[in-house]
């Protein structure tokens, strides 16, 4: 028999113990489960399988429970004679005094504070293999330790070493993971006594992390065997450790037994990183066994000297299988290593070089695939070589200097990273020293950042020597003596590039030089990013725009002296012969941008379903389709005025007013009724200082039907929101959130009528979220009306800093007799929260009650003249009644005493988990 729990379980019920045939009980990631009634679990007597992992808020009886007798103790589980699984997290005070886990077949648990057990469990219902998370203490474990496969131990404390303080020979062990054990020295201390050859000899995994005063990892001859399945290594903050793996030779001599070499023969992975003591990697006697060895990154180690200790095996050593390499701020590292052993494996394929000014000469082969150099010398780059792996020994052992031109056939990325002193990549030409041509015909991505003395990446006289016929991504940041990015005769075979992104380069003037020709191509071109770069007067030649029919994706900001995206009077060209599909567009801060014509080819794209716009404020007038999905402007300043603006013809015909949004001003944003924005779903306006109406007129019912987010900010002349009409058919919005809004006093409307009271219930029918922040003026949020029935779908409602509000529902209390009591229920809310409302007099009208029986979050504070009464009652459902004196309060506070009902005006912070 089995049985597993609903995740919103609170307590196992009592009945649960009555299951006498049960034999499988899962209870894992039930996150409220808090409680198990004392002895439940013993009664379980045919229980094999217990699941409770990720029951995060689960408690047991400890030694210094107060209310010890109302939770289950741990002791409970040695008590089931047939439980053979079991997986569950407990803080590490919740194991009793002397209590032992008893041995089990399969198991997963974890002892200690989840952030300090950094490993993530994965979301598995059942664990398939024995693994153990603890921190502080083992005690509890120690019988499950001599099966475990997995283990991973932080801040414990008291053991010099796992063997053999432990009394344990690990055996089983595949993954070690240590972290701030503090008192361990080394993993295995066989200086007093003989240690098993079985010890650690199935470990596959290692991870040594804030080891600070572990030295290494045996300090003597190791058991034969040790760590030969060894396959990944992860090292990192270990200062005092000089060597990691044991020099089984000078041992074996000094203490007069049998040699034993350490072999690594299927390590795969090491990483090792801010190990300041260390001196080298590996010991000569491990050279010949790496041949499984493909990815090796060292990170911060200033003392590093060697790769492989001793150099004269250095040439011996076999790493067929390596692959990947990074060697990052190692300024002691020597060169002779590195050319020696790594650089020299036809196998490798990426190499990362950061900050490392020992290694003065490379040699690369020929066959590498991707290049990332950081903050290389001048000296670096001038002794840069390629070489085939057959010209290999004779590059090594010659003392000539190679003219040769460096070619990389299988390169395929590039990045340049803060190479001060390069002045030219192609050819590689830098401050002081001599100039050497690159050819790299493959290469897919460049990507060149904060290289201040660049001047130009590719130079005219090196167009017929190289190709970039596979580009498929430039990324230029921070270069700010770069005044153009690609020479004329190079933009033509760049037929491939996808993504163009420059930021930060200050002294651009164009992104193709002095462009004078009929046509050139980015037929691929999908994405290009273009920031702050501030001499930019066009992004694209004349030459360029009927190429761009793939673009998907622009995004320009911050450049000051921009005036247009295309030059010249030419660019007026239908739409599907030009932008076809693009369909996100983001102007940001462009201040010499310009509107009506000139743009047009940006903003009237067929496809064009996303636009932001900030602070552009010579864009107006514009257009845009009509079929756009989301708009958003900012930090738009116009004033009304009266433009002329001339819609773009299609191919085949003329289009008409109504397939495009004209936006000519940002007083009064859609001014005309005849728009049709059903595709519009998201609208966002901020900091439109001169907005007065969003909407002007009347509009046709389906003109904004599919509008689902409405976000206003700090549009500080704005004095509503919605009309009535546009109120009435809104069907599907979902989410509005306003703020800052300092004139605002109504949401809706109000017509010329006495009442507002007519609203039908039919207004926003799927609205979930309402945030309303820091509008002084605003006395209400809506007309009580609205609740009766248009709010059903509302979960969150969030009012702070809005000074003047008086209700949050406003309705006419005449219409409500001293007797009667009109009940409200918002079914789906979840979150209320009233926030610093000091004039807030009532959530709704005298004789109004509404119910929230969902309400899982209420914070009322910062309202010292609300006279609403809340109160939950036995069902945790919340109740918010206004009533029409101190007095009546009063009694009706007594009259519902069998609810808990807060105290008048009073901050409430409640949540239904504390209830």
């Amino acid at each position: 028999m089995q049985a597993t729990a609903s995740t919103d379980i609170i307590e196992l019920p009592t009945e649960a113990g009555d299951l006498e045939n049960l034999r499988l009980l899962d209870l894992s990631y039930c996150f409220e489960l808090r409680r198990i009634t004392p002895n439940l679990i013993r009664r379980l007597s045919d229980l094999e399988e217990l699941y409770l992992h990720g029951c995060s808020s689960l408690k047991w009886a400890t030694e210094n429970s107060i209310k010890k007798e109302s939770y289950s103790s741990l002791s409970e589980l040695n008590s089931l004679p047939k439980l053979v699984v079991i997986s569950l997290d407990i803080s590490s005070e919740h194991p009793p005094d002397g209590f032992v886990f008893r041995r089990l077949l399969r198991f997963d648990v974890c002892i200690g504070r989840r952030e300090w057990l950094y490993g993530k469990r994965d979301f598995e219902t059942r664990p398939i293999s024995r693994s153990l998370r603890i921190s502080k203490s083992v005690d509890a474990c120690k019988q499950l330790l001599e099966d475990v496969d997995s283990l991973q131990l932080a801040d414990v404390k008291g053991h010099p070493n796992l063997i053999p303080s432990l009394d344990l020979v690990f055996r089983k062990l595949t993954s070690l993971d240590l972290r701030s054990c503090h008192s361990m020295q080394c993993l295995i201390d066989a200086s007093k006594q003989q240690v098993p050859i079985t010890a650690l000899s199935n470990l596959r995994k290692l991870s040594l992390r804030d080891m600070f005063y572990l030295e290494e990892m045996c300090n003597a001859p190791q058991p034969q065997g040790f760590l030969q399945k060894l396959e990944d290594v992860i090292i990192s903050d270990c200062d005092k450790m000089q060597v990691f793996f044991p020099i089984a030779e000078l041992r074996s001599i000094e203490q007069e037994v049998p040699s034993r070499h350490l072999s690594l023969q299927s390590l795969k992975i090491v990483e090792i990183e801010r190990c300041y003591n260390l001196k080298y990697i590996f010991p000569m006697s491990v050279a010949n066994s790496l041949g499984q060895l493909h990815t090796l990154k060292i990170k911060s180690c200033s003392q590093l000297e060697d790769i492989i200790q001793d150099q004269q095996v250095a040439y011996k050593c076999l790493l067929q299988s390596l692959r990947e390499v990074l060697l990052i701020d190692l300024p002691q590292l020597k060169i002779r290593n590195v050319n020696g052993i790594l650089l020299t494996q036809s196998s490798l394929q990426k190499l990362e070089v950061d900050n490392c000014p020992q290694l003065t000469h490379f040699i690369i082969l020929t066959t590498i695939q991707e290049l990332v150099f950081r903050k290389m010398t001048n000296e670096q780059f001038s002794n840069l070589q390629s070489c085939k792996y057959e010209e290999l020994e004779q590059y090594q052992t010659s003392s000539q200097h190679h003219p040769l031109p460096i070619c990389f056939p299988n390169l395929i990325r590039i990045d340049i990273l803060e190479c001060e002193s390069l002045k030219s990549l192609f050819p590689i030409i830098v401050a002081q020293g001599s100039s050497k041509n690159l050819n790299a015909p493959n290469l897919q991505t460049l990507r060149i950042e904060s290289c201040f003395g660049m001047e130009e990446i590719i130079q005219d006289s090196q167009v017929s020597t190289i190709s970039f016929q596979c580009l498929r991504e430039v990324q230029v940041t921070e270069c700010n003596k770069l005044k153009f990015l690609f020479p004329i005769c190079v933009a033509n075979s760049l037929g491939k590039l996808q993504t163009l992104k420059i930021e930060r380069c200050f002294g651009m003037e164009e992104i193709i030089q002095d462009s004078q020709v009929s046509t050139i191509s980015f037929q691929c071109l999908r994405e290009v990013q273009v920031t702050e770069c501030n001499k930019l007067k066009f992004l694209f030649p004349t030459c360029v725009a009927n190429s761009l029919g793939q673009l998907q994706t622009l995004r320009i900001k911050s450049c000051s002296q921009l005036q247009v995206i295309i030059p010249g009077p030419e660019v007026l060209i239908s739409m599907s012969q030009g932008l076809a599909r693009l369909n996100k567009v983001e102007l940001i801060n462009l201040p010499q941008l310009k509107g009506r014509d000139r743009n047009d080819i940006v903003l009237t794209s067929p496809s064009l379903y996303v636009l932001f716009v900030r602070d552009c404020p010579q864009l107006t007038p514009f257009i845009v389709p009509t079929n756009i999905q989301e708009l958003s402007f900012s930090e738009m300043t116009e004033k009304k005025q009266i433009s002329n603006v001339t819609v773009p013809e299609r191919r085949g015909g003329t289009s008409t007013c109504t397939e495009y949004l004209t936006i000519s001003n940002f007083e009064e944003l859609f001014e005309y009724s005849e728009y049709n924005l059903s595709s519009l779903k998201i609208l966002t306006l901020s900091k439109l200082t001169e907005l007065r109406v969003i909407w002007r007129g009347p509009i046709q019912v389906e003109h904004f039907q599919n509008l689902t987010q409405l976000t206003v900010n700090d549009c500080r002349r704005l004095r509503y929101i919605f009309s009535l009409t546009i109120a009435q058919n809104l069907p599907q919005l979902w989410r509005l959130h306003i703020s800052t809004c300092e004139e605002l006093e109504q949401i809706i409307e109000k017509d010329q009528t006495p009442s507002q009271h007519h609203l039908q219930p039919s207004c926003f029918p799927n609205l979930s979220y309402i945030s309303i922040i820091d509008c002084e003026n605003l006395k209400c949020l809506f007309p009580i009306t609205l609740a009766h029935g248009s709010l059903l779908n509302l979960k969150g409602l969030c009012l702070s800093m809005v000074s003047k509000l008086e209700q949050v529902f406003e309705g006419d209390e005449g219409n409500v007799s001293k007797d009667e009591e009109r009940v409200i229920h918002l079914p789906q809310l979840h979150s209320l929260r009233l926030d610093d409302l000091p004039n807030l007099v009532s959530f709704s009208p005298v004789g109004y009650h509404f119910i929230f029986p969902f309400l899982t979050d209420l914070q009322v504070k910062g309202c010292p003249n609300i006279t609403t009464i809340f109160s939950v009652d036995s069902e945790v459902s919340v109740h918010a009644k206004t009533q029409e004196s101190v007095d009546e309060i009063i009694v009706k506070e007594s009259a519902i005493a069998q609810e808990t009902a807060w105290p008048i005006r009073s901050d409430i912070w409640w949540t239904k988990e504390e209830f």
